[in-house]
């Protein structure tokens, strides 16, 4: 059974870890003490859920909600999945699940990312069913 909560401060080297082991396996070289950097930088941010499975930390969401326009958008987020639930679909539906919490919490209505169109994110991102605006791009 999936339990949501919030990311407490104990949570951070080990959802280093799971975040280093994330990138690894797809294609580059992480270390834990750079992913804690970048964990313990994530964890300052307004929205942080994180997923247990059986006890243990499987997924997190962390992202600022920022003013913009006449809107809030999510801005600066970052999602970890643990490697053993990658490629099974669990991920997109809690990615889900963090969108429509920043929907209902924040009124959020845009999520404002930056990344390469050839690189994995982008691909992955297309694949879950995000579009891109071309006034963006």
């Amino acid at each position: 059974m999936l339990k949501f909560s919030q990311v407490h401060k104990k949570d951070i080297p080990f959802l280093a870890k799971i975040y280093a082991n994330a990138y690894n396996k797809e294609w580059e070289s992480w270390n834990t003490k750079k992913s804690k950097e970048i964990v313990m930088y994530r964890y300052k941010k307004i929205i942080k859920i994180k997923v247990m499975h059986d006890d243990q930390i499987v997924w997190a969401f962390f992202s600022d909600v920022k003013p913009l326009f006449f809107w809030n958008i999510l801005n600066d987020g970052d999602v970890i999945i643990d490697p053993k639930y990658q490629k099974l679909w669990i991920g997109k539906q809690l990615f889900i699940y963090g969108i429509e919490y920043a929907i209902k919490k924040f009124h959020v209505v845009w999520w404002d990312f930056y990344t390469f169109k050839d690189s994995y994110q982008y691909n992955r991102y297309k694949r879950i069913g995000f579009s891109d605006s071309n006034k963006w791009i």
